[in-house]
């Protein structure tokens, strides 16, 4: 089923700006690696907080005052949420409500987004528009902070526009900071248009002043938070009141927020070292000296753990050494949301439980008999890397697979289903007709493999409507697209496992209830993980009503007459997707760069640019499209000047569900790993025209990058960047 996500009416900006911001974020990006390279998933959200203060955000959304930025940004990981009243619009302030949602990409680069409404409700117009700020590096930490920022990134309306250069001292033995900087606004009252400045007073943990010159006023108000060391140390919730101002158009109201400060990294289990020494000192003596079943406890362990799909054997290659090679293959039906998880609990258990005569190991995780993933290792160096010492694993060997011999293998029900669980959401977000509209579904899907042969697998989705705001209900605006209630897609899919690193799926099926589906995908991966490549093809052949009216696009044409245009319009076209595509992952940055480019659903040709900064299963993703010759996806009545129209878009990727599977041996039940959530908006025109749909692969739920590349996440390069992760989860997952 193909999700489109509409666009704002309130662009984000024009291309030149985000042209320069994107610049300015990459160019940045060599330069702040004593920041970005070593961030912990145990930082709090006070954020190093012997040498910087805890920031929360503005009543603009940028990390600062109220109206004023502090140089100094939410933390590296750091997930800010925060409702306020103030909106700044043709020349005066309003008590409207404003939704505001950021994040600290590194310790020096932060990213916010704003949803503010016209109005004073949540049901008509609003004004999506967004935030960068990045703080320079190399200056000393308790010298001060020096950041340049752009609100609002300009646009066809952008009421908040400013840029902005701050510099910031924090006085740690005072818990005491002082702002001083200079902007330019298109603020009509002037907000930002000159110099600023601001202090803030933090006494207590939970309480500070606040007083600030934001240009044109001098405002002052109070801000409460909940003390550091509640909450687990690394969550916050904050309020912040603006109780006073000498200008008048401040005056009259009092404005307000508050908000929610999180981690976006997983809070690590506290591993005691006795916990530790548990996994990581073998118990050779609960090995009876008959040793009948020498794996026999291994097997037992894996069991009440809940793995029910796995081989135990050894390699035969290492038959003349008195030591032997012992081999795992486990299903991926356990910690299916990310299988480090299963790396994780599998190798301590070895760790914990191998006889004397083990000395090397390899785990294999398989997905419906398909290799996805396998690491090799000494089991000594690994128990003294849950001790503390370096992780050292390497790729499976070449042969690690080859004349193992199998003990017997523990196996679920003959067919056993798996079912994936997650709300499906449509949305509109910051147009004309309000701030958020959308039509909610409940999805089902269904992976039922075939055990004729590996990698053969039936699926099937389903959607259950449950309820729509009301421009989505019939003969309103959105109307159309309104999620139906009923089986969507019914597809056979062939995995191949083919020589160095390559996979190949066969699709075939019906698709989005309207189309009959033949597809290829081919997928090849670098020995670390690192790099990867895709290849998509799919032939999407229509088989439901067609519809004939005139296309939009072809009236246009001056050149084309009116009777060439009359037909089966675009939408309901047979279709063509071939889109080639690169991942790169840096563990450095423990970020994913990835690229694609083609032909897509909406008939549109171009590029697609995605990075997804990671913490644990938590992703904050930037994206940017450029496609031209769309059939459908474009607003009608607008003139697109550019050959490419081109989108920017800030969201998220969450895990949905616990990171255990319910797992029988009659039936898989889980959540969505990679849930995404993006919101877009056209920039390059000086118009606001809806623009949706473009650079969709319309793929199904079930292909090789997320059921057989971890959702990007595979390979050494990504084990060794969450070494912390691979020692902890075997007790956070009892």
């Amino acid at each position: 089923m193909m999700t489109v996500r509409y666009l704002s009416l309130n662009n984000l900006c024009n291309l030149t700006s985000a042209t320069s911001v994107f610049k300015l974020a990459v160019l940045c990006l060599p330069f702040t690696f004593n920041s970005w390279a070593d961030e912990s998933a145990s930082s709090s959200t006070s954020s190093n907080a012997n040498n910087s203060p805890y920031v929360t955000p503005s009543l603009q959304g940028f990390g600062g005052y109220f109206n004023t930025p502090s140089a100094y940004s939410f933390g590296g990981g750091q997930g800010v949420f925060m409702y306020s009243n103030q909106t700044e619009r043709l020349g005066s302030y309003s008590t409207t409500p404003n939704f505001h949602f950021a994040a600290g990409l590194w310790d020096n680069l932060e990213v916010s987004g704003r949803n503010a409404a016209y109005h004073d409700t949540t049901t008509e117009g609003s004004d999506l528009s967004a935030n960068i700020k990045f703080a320079l590096p190399y200056i000393p930490e308790n010298w001060f902070k020096l950041a340049v920022g752009i609100q609002d990134l300009g646009g066809a309306a952008n009421h908040f526009d400013s840029q902005y250069v701050v510099l910031s001292r924090y006085f740690a033995d005072y818990n005491f900071d002082a702002s001083i900087g200079v902007g330019q606004s298109e603020s009509r009252l002037g907000r930002l248009d000159g110099t600023f400045a601001a202090v803030k007073w933090q006494p207590y943990d939970w309480g500070a002043v606040l007083l600030e010159h934001d240009a044109i006023s001098t405002n002052y108000g109070i801000e409460l938070s909940t003390p550091k060391n509640w909450l687990g140390g690394h969550t916050r919730f904050f309020a912040k009141a603006m109780l006073g101002a000498s200008e008048d158009a401040l005056s009259d109201e009092t404005y307000w927020g508050i908000g929610l400060n999180t981690n976006l990294y997983q809070t690590r289990a506290d591993i005691e070292p006795a916990r530790i020494k548990y996994v990581a000192e073998p118990d050779y003596a609960k090995n009876n000296s008959a040793n009948q079943d020498a794996f026999l406890l291994i097997r037992q362990a894996l069991r009440a753990r809940g793995f029910t799909d796995f081989k135990i054997g050894t390699a035969g290659y290492q038959a003349d050494s008195q030591k032997q090679h012992l081999v795992i293959a486990v299903e991926n039906n356990l910690y299916s949301g990310n299988h480090i998880d299963t790396f994780a609990v599998v190798l301590s258990i070895v760790s914990k439980m191998s006889p004397e005569s083990v000395e090397h190991f390899t785990v294999q995780i398989l997905q419906n008999g398909i290799q996805v993933d396998a690491v090799s290792g000494n089991l000594s160096e690994y128990r003294a890397f849950l001790q503390g010492a370096d992780l050292k694993l390497a790729e499976q060997p070449n042969n690690a697979g080859d004349s193992v011999n199998w003990l017997k293998e523990d196996s679920s029900f003959f067919i056993k289903p798996k079912l994936t669980l997650y709300p499906h959401l449509v949305t509109t977000v910051g147009t004309e007709l309000g701030m958020l509209d959308y039509s909610l579904a409940w999805a089902t899907h269904l992976e039922l493999p075939i055990p004729l042969w590996p990698g053969l697998t039936a699926t099937a989705f389903h959607l259950k409507q449950l309820r729509e705001t009301e421009d989505f209900r019939d003969g309103k605006f959105f109307a159309k697209s309104r999620q139906q209630t009923g089986i969507h897609n019914l597809m056979l899919h062939q995995t191949f496992e083919l020589p160095f690193n390559t996979k190949l799926m066969l699709n075939y099926g019906e698709f989005s209830q309207d189309y009959r589906l033949s597809a290829v995908e081919a997928g090849w991966q670098s020995d670390n993980g690192q790099h990867h490549l895709f290849y998509y093809y799919g032939q999407y052949n229509h088989t439901g009503e067609k519809e004939l009216g005139y296309d939009q696009a072809c009236v246009k044409d001056p050149s084309k007459p009116l009777y060439d245009c009359y037909g089966v319009l675009p939408q309901y076209n047979d279709k063509t997707i071939s889109v080639a595509k690169y991942r790169y992952y840096s563990p450095w940055l423990n970020t994913s760069f990835f690229t694609k480019y083609g032909k897509f659903w909406s008939g549109d040709e171009g590029l697609h640019l995605l990075v997804s900064r990671h913490f644990d299963d938590v992703e904050v993703n930037l994206q940017f499209k450029a496609t031209k010759n769309a059939d459908e996806g474009l607003m009608q009545g607008f003139v697109y000047e550019d050959e490419y129209q081109k989108t920017i878009g800030l969201g998220f990727t969450v895990a949905l569900g616990p990171r255990k599977d319910f797992n029988s041996r009659y039936i898989n039940i889980r959540g969505r790993a990679d849930w995404s959530y993006i919101v877009n908006t056209l920039v390059g025109e000086e118009h606001n025209g809806l623009t949706y749909g473009l650079a969709s692969e319309a793929r199904t739920f079930y292909h090789l990058d997320n059921h057989f590349n971890n959702f990007g996440r595979k390979g050494l390069s990504y084990l060794y960047k969450h070494q912390d992760r691979l020692r902890a989860a075997y007790f956070e997952l009892r």
